[in-house]
């Protein structure tokens, strides 16, 4: 791990695109897909350029939600109270550990809660699901499973007990 607890793990983005003739890379913009690469591109990249992971861009189009919990892993692996919960609540979908090691991405079919941000007043929790930009790392937690399950009303309710509920045109110049 480096200094700020992430693990040593090199990621290429799939969310940059070639810019230059000689392959120079450049950051893409996470609310302009036309910026992004295909899977398929971005894993070549991974290769080449010897990276461990790609990142996954997120818009209304894909139908996905991922809910990130930082912090929700402590130094022995036992995930917090809160963390646990969402896990439940999560009915089996995609899981797996964050960049850091110590958080988790929870990814669904379906929305964020409207009329919410994006940030948790009660937890360390941010949810996402249109114009953002995640690393994936595929380090599978636990048994979850391959396949993307909708939101489940159990985990729409945490989401909204741990969200801090605003006004829609707020919500809308956050995304």
């Amino acid at each position: 791990m480096d200094g700020k607890g992430h693990y040593d793990k090199k990621l290429y983005d799939c969310n940059k695109t070639e810019k230059k003739a000689n392959g120079a890379l450049a950051w893409a913009k996470s609310n302009d897909p036309t910026t992004w690469a295909t899977f398929d591109k971005a894993d070549a990249y991974r290769k080449r350029f010897n990276r461990d992971g790609v990142a996954f861009g997120l818009t209304k189009e894909t139908d996905i939600v991922c809910i990130d919990l930082d912090k929700s892993i402590d130094e022995n692996g036992k995930l917090s109270e809160a963390a646990r919960a969402f896990v439940k609540a999560a009915n089996g979908t995609y899981i797996e550990r964050s960049t850091s090691g110590r958080g988790l991405h929870i990814f669904c079919r379906g929305n964020a809660p409207e009329g919410y941000g994006v940030k948790g007043d009660k937890i360390d929790i941010e949810v996402f699901d249109d114009k953002r930009l995640l690393s994936m790392t595929g380090d599978v937690y636990g048994n979850a499973s391959s396949t993307l399950k909708p939101v489940s009303p159990e985990l729409m309710d945490l989401l909204k007990a741990n969200l801090k509920e605003q006004a829609m045109e707020q919500y809308k110049e956050e995304q």
